[in-house]
């Protein structure tokens, strides 16, 4: 059992070693919450590659399940996700670094993307709504739901209902003020 194990390792070392583009081989790991020197390490030995990452991202721990992979496309997902860039030092050493370079174009994409997001909800029917002022119908509605609401916290809180009677109708009092005060603003406008 030993020797036959044996030389299936020997065989897939040496098949490893004679593939014509050592980045196609297929990889498999599955070795969730590594580190990526770990991982690379690991890699490194199933491909007969050197692969490793430039501190600090060496450090950084990386989740990969993978079955049958390409080396290359797993290395590209693994770049993405560490913000990363693969750059070939020889035909079997490649070095994970985080360049200038890809971390103005990853800043690029993530202000598109927060621009387009705004954008969209400023389109929004529903931004709109609620940035348009209200009516007088509105603010007196919405007041009305404000008491409703409160009456309800004064029936569920007995114990307290002294002191939030006196504050309903301090809040009561408050906002007949400022329907008085929003009226007479919506007068002097309509004039």
């Amino acid at each position: 059992m030993r020797r036959t194990s044996a030389c299936l390792g020997l065989l897939f070392v040496m098949l490893g070693w004679c593939v014509d583009e050592p980045l196609q081989q297929r990889v498999s790991y599955d070795k969730p919450g590594q580190t990526l020197k770990s991982l690379l390490r690991d890699l490194s030995a199933q491909t007969n590659l050197k692969l490793y990452a430039a501190p600090p991202l060496d450090a950084e721990i990386v989740l990969v399940a993978v079955q049958e992979m390409p080396l290359q496309t797993l290395m590209e997902h693994i770049a993405y996700v560490v913000d990363g860039e693969w750059i070939a030092e020889s035909e079997r050493q490649h070095r994970l670094a985080r360049t200038p370079k890809v971390i103005a174009k990853r800043k690029q994409e993530d202000r598109e993307k927060t621009l387009a997001e705004l954008r969209e909800m400023l389109a929004s029917e529903e931004f709109r709504r609620l940035v348009e002022p209200l009516t007088r119908e509105q603010v007196i509605e919405r007041i009305e739901q404000i008491r409703e609401q409160l009456r309800k916290l004064i029936e569920e809180n007995s114990d307290e209902r002294k002191f939030t009677i006196h504050s309903l109708s301090c809040s009561i009092r408050d906002g007949a003020h400022y329907l008085r005060t929003i009226g007479c603003c919506v007068a002097s406008c309509s004039r």
